[in-house]
């Protein structure tokens, strides 16, 4: 259906690109709150002697976090709730100034975002084992990683983006991986006094052998995203590099654990990263044709035309919406990045179900915790993330998106995947490594 076409059965036009919704104003003053409360909060303590809001943060929200660096805490109904709000209205604010900036909205921005999905999880486990220095520890604790890790994607989606903007796409490619490998010395150094070696002592030993093996398939990668922008190549190659040493440091962990007479367990990983494939394989299956064909037709299924309100589109009721809807709900089986947010829900529920039921680990989380204890065992957590991956792929088969929520749509997935993925995957190199 066309732009016009929609324009005639809503008389109410999109938003302007420019101007925030409803929803964007109150996620920007949930963000302003989070910030200016404790701020009031810390004020009131020191000069008017009333510590009672600051202590209750502090000891429900601070401490939690802090405690979670070197040890395993508890979290609470508080901290729950405020760290969901606060993704929610990240969420919204963000892709309202990623919309504002006109930056693309692509399905294969997630596939640019995995690695450093992958390198959170990988770090996690790092500091789980007792690998990173206690002087820097709980800034690879959660929340704070994913604060750590927006910070490596800007650093390197700001450096390609100035040094490749006026460079060919040879030139490009090359610059990008130069500033990959700028960004892993950038975290050596940053880990210098990891198990009390210097940056240049663990270049030199096991962990720099390790880490260039793992580097070595980045100059395949390179030539396969040779045609994405500037940016998008210098975030994804930087992913990739970072993903390299943190497998160096675990890697090392585990080689002197199995000199110990330790060494690492390998059967989960098929079981935790195979289990959640076959399933996505099932489905890409189910809707590959549907998905190549509207693709054909310069048709992005899930996203309305450009023009065209979600009113506009559901007033509609003829059999060309019923065949088309019909179409993209069969289309959105095959799409990487809903698959990518159905594996990473199932990954998290089997590595969940193996650590407690088999492998005697705990749940720290508080709704996870009383669903396992209703369940009277982590079978029950699982069953609830196969549910969850149902809910996540039904949503996409039935939501539609205006153009100027792409961006929503987007971090939406990538929020979905990042909670599924990287707690799966840390849980999963605790079971391997024995942590």
């Amino acid at each position: 259906m066309s732009a016009e076409e929609g324009a005639e059965v809503s008389g109410a036009p999109p938003l302007p690109n420019d101007q925030f919704s409803t929803f964007e104003l109150a996620a920007h003053a949930v963000l302003l709150t989070a910030v200016a409360l404790p701020a009031l909060a810390y004020l009131l303590d020191l000069f008017a002697d009333w510590p009672i809001l600051w202590d209750r943060i502090v000891a429900d929200i601070v401490e939690p976090v802090i405690g979670e660096a070197g040890s395993d805490s508890d979290y609470n109904m508080l901290d729950t709730a405020v760290y969901a709000l606060l993704l929610a209205s990240f969420v919204f604010a963000l892709s309202a100034w990623l919309r504002r900036a006109r930056l693309p909205a692509q399905e294969r921005t997630l596939f640019v975002f995995l690695p450093w999905v992958v390198w959170a999880a990988m770090v996690e486990v790092a500091e789980d084992a007792g690998i990173i220095s206690a002087s820097i520890q709980t800034l690879f604790v959660s929340p704070l990683i994913h604060f750590q890790t927006a910070s490596w994607v800007v650093l390197s989606g700001a450096l390609a983006y100035y040094l490749t903007r006026d460079s060919d796409s040879e030139r490009t490619s090359d610059m990008c991986l130069r500033i990959a490998v700028g960004v892993m010395v950038l975290h050596l150094l940053f880990l210098h006094d990891l198990s009390g070696e210097g940056a240049f002592d663990l270049l030199a030993g096991s962990v720099g052998i390790l880490t260039i093996l793992a580097s070595l398939p980045i100059i395949r990668f390179r030539g396969l995203v040779s045609h994405w922008s500037g940016v998008e190549q210098g975030v994804f190659l930087s992913g990739l590099t970072s993903v390299a040493l943190a497998f160096g440091v675990l890697g090392r962990f585990g080689l002197e654990r199995a000199a110990e007479g330790d060494p690492a367990v390998l059967w989960p990983a098929w079981v935790v990263l195979g289990t959640p494939l076959i399933l996505c394989w099932m489905l890409a299956k189910r809707g590959c044709e549907a998905r190549e064909g509207l693709l054909a037709e310069d048709v992005n299924p899930g996203v309305l035309a450009p023009g065209l309100t979600l009113a506009a589109w559901e007033e509609l009721d003829d059999d060309e919406h019923k065949d088309a809807e019909a179409r993209v709900k069969t289309a959105m089986m095959a799409s990487p990045a809903v698959l990518l947010a159905v594996y990473g829900q199932v990954a998290d529920g089997m590595a969940t179900y193996l650590g407690i039921d088999h492998f005697g680990y705990s749940e720290k989380h508080l709704l996870s915790d009383l669903i396992i204890e209703v369940g009277n065992g982590a079978w029950a957590f699982l069953v609830v993330k196969l549910l969850l991956a149902g809910f996540v792929l039904l949503f996409f088969m039935e939501a539609r998106f205006e153009q100027r929520h792409r961006h929503l749509r987007l971090l939406v997935m990538l929020g979905l995947l990042t909670v599924g993925l990287a707690p799966g995957l840390r849980d999963l190199g605790r079971l391997m490594l024995g942590v």
